[in-house]
């Protein structure tokens, strides 16, 4: 009579963004696989005035595209604008892969903003890109 295990187990560690599989079979055999989700890329944010959103501008955020250190792309992204006077941090937009850019149809007016982008893997995330240079919504 032969008995049959199957293990599996699915490990993050913390902000970093690392994420691990493990398998093991009825044969004995183990496999793993381990990978670290890489920081986003700074982006790059554009103020575009008249007509957009409720205060008259929006902002296009665009960024360049992230991938695992295996060359595959990462699954998607989450962008989140800042503002820097109440230090308030909202989540902005997320996209899947290839779409690397999201728009800002309602930045607050007369703030400063700053677009951070996380990669996102599944459930994983990366650690955030470093903000873009701050954009002065009139």
């Amino acid at each position: 009579m032969a008995t049959m295990v199957l293990a599996c187990a699915a490990i993050v560690a913390g902000a970093n963004g690392a994420l691990a599989n493990y398998a093991a079979s009825a044969t004995g055999t183990a496999a793993t696989r381990t990978a670290r989700l890489p920081a986003g890329r700074r982006p790059t944010a554009t103020l575009v005035t008249g007509g957009g959103g409720a205060t008259g501008s929006s902002v296009t955020v665009t960024w360049p595209p992230v991938t695992l250190p295996s060359g595959s792309d990462v699954g998607g992204y989450l962008v989140e604008r800042a503002v820097a006077t109440t230090n308030s941090v909202t989540q902005l937009c997320t996209t899947i892969v290839p779409i690397t850019g999201c728009t800002d149809d309602a930045p607050p007016s007369g703030q400063t903003v700053t677009y951070t982008v996380t990669p996102k893997a599944q459930s994983w995330s990366g650690p955030a890109s470093p903000p873009s240079a701050p954009i002065a919504v009139p």
